[in-house]
């Protein structure tokens, strides 16, 4: 399990270093303007919210699975990712214009790898067959989507909350 989470963290940082020293050919963003928490928790919470969304599929449709055997599953299948963007940024900075298309390749089939790993792991935790595994990962996009609004909800109740007791604070100072 140890070995994942950091694979998942390593594969926000390294998702940052791709995002500031791709070389220019390849990568069409301003790096000027980096936001690394940003970047880094836009990488990160998908996978959190995949693993909770395909978690709590699992429990409805009596998948095998255990949260931790999830996380085992997303963070090995991101770990030949980790390489292959490693690998992409460095080359990146050393290819000319016509072999700029193969770097893009590199990126795109590391992310290809990824998700047929992620499938073949969640069958095998889960026990299901093709057909079933398929329905559950599109339930858990949906299961996603469902975690981002709440997110949403909650995060826009707590600016609220906090905005509140600031201006309670203020009209307390005032009458002090």
């Amino acid at each position: 399990l140890v070995f994942s989470v950091v694979v998942i963290i390593l594969f926000g940082w390294i998702s940052l270093i791709k995002y500031r020293y791709t070389g220019f050919l390849v990568s069409f963003v301003d790096i000027d303007n980096v936001n690394v928490p940003l970047i880094v928790g836009s990488t990160i919470l998908p996978y959190v919210a995949f693993i909770i969304g395909n978690w709590a599929v699992g429990v409805l449709m009596s998948g095998k699975g255990k949260i931790v055997h999830i996380t085992k599953v997303v963070g090995y299948s991101l770990y030949p990712a980790c390489w292959l963007y490693l690998a992409g940024t460095i080359l990146s900075n050393f290819v000319t214009e016509d072999e700029a298309v193969l770097v893009g390749a590199l990126f795109t089939f590391g992310m290809v790898l990824f998700f047929f790993y992620m499938f073949i792991g969640t069958i095998m935790v889960n026990q299901y067959t093709f057909t079933k595994n398929v329905a559950t990962l599109l339930l858990s996009a949906v299961a996603m989507l469902i975690i981002c609004f709440v997110a949403m909800l909650f995060a826009t109740l707590l600016a609220q909350f906090v905005n509140d007791w600031m201006q309670i604070f203020r009209e307390i100072s005032m009458v002090l």
